[in-house]
């Protein structure tokens, strides 16, 4: 009988970071020492591929690889000034954000991925995530989601 070899949610994780610092050596001809120190020192898998590894790991391969290149590029040449203040990164973190609540909502909600996005962007919970005075950008995105579940209840009580 074959016996099936569970891997943990860590190990599944770690494993796409290394697919992702693979599939950029392998498509740039570098080392993966060379990339890795390159994601490490901008500070890359800890802010960027990790926290979104729910959205990124839906992805194609070659599209994943394409990401990484492209944020490594971005983080590098932002460097010299704080990274996470780009607007560009801003953006890619945000609409990661946006995706993996949409994705909580749709489960929530028993509803089709891209009705909950419809759902959330039209919300008054995703204005207030998209302004800064809110604080609500500062929140976990499953408290995001419970905020958007009340607002969506208030609406259909009234």
């Amino acid at each position: 009988m074959e016996q099936l070899i569970e891997l943990s949610p860590t190990e599944i994780k770690l494993a796409f970071v290394a697919s992702c610092i693979e599939g950029t050596a392998r498509r740039l001809g570098k080392s993966y020492q060379e990339i890795y120190a390159r994601m490490k020192s901008v500070g890359m898998i800890a802010n960027y591929i990790l926290p979104n590894y729910e959205v990124l790991h839906t992805e194609s391969r070659e599209h994943v690889t394409d990401n990484m290149i492209n944020t490594l590029v971005m983080m590098e040449q932002n460097l010299q000034n704080d990274p996470v203040k780009s607007p560009v990164i801003q953006e890619m973190i945000l609409s990661n954000r946006i995706g993996c609540i949409s994705a909580e909502l749709a489960k929530r909600l028993n509803i089709a991925p891209e009705r909950a996005l419809e759902l959330f962007y039209e919300s008054k919970t995703c204005a207030d995530l998209h302004n800064k005075n809110t604080g609500l950008y500062l929140y976990g995105n499953l408290y995001i989601a419970d905020e958007f579940i009340r607002e969506h209840e208030y609406k259909i009580s009234y």
